[in-house]
């Protein structure tokens, strides 16, 4: 999606309504949170694009969903990646491995 198609989202919906957006999957999976891999930069690059939505109003949580096969054991990498993130957000994270 574009910048543009966020302004579209803005532009057609009523100022009550909040969207919430799940990160790209090359930010999660691809990347898996991993710094060394820029997954950082992509992130702030994500923001870019949705910013139409947080300066209308109309951006409820960050959906950061971890691959199924992201497990206990990588969780360094979470916590390193949570430190990186811009304040005056809403975060929601989904873990979905067993463990």
């Amino acid at each position: 999606m574009t910048k543009g198609t966020f302004y579209g989202m803005v532009k057609a919906t009523p100022d009550s309504f909040e969207f919430s957006i799940k990160v790209p999957e090359t930010v999660t999976y691809m990347k898996r949170l991993d710094a060394r891999k820029h997954a950082t930069v992509s992130f702030n690059e994500f923001l870019d694009k949705i910013s139409p939505l947080k300066d209308a109003n109309k951006l409820g949580a960050i959906l950061i969903q971890l691959p199924p096969s992201f497990s206990v054991d990588e969780f360094w990498q979470v916590e390193g990646f949570l430190e990186r993130l811009p304040i005056g957000y809403e975060y929601a994270l989904e873990f979905r491995y067993p463990s």
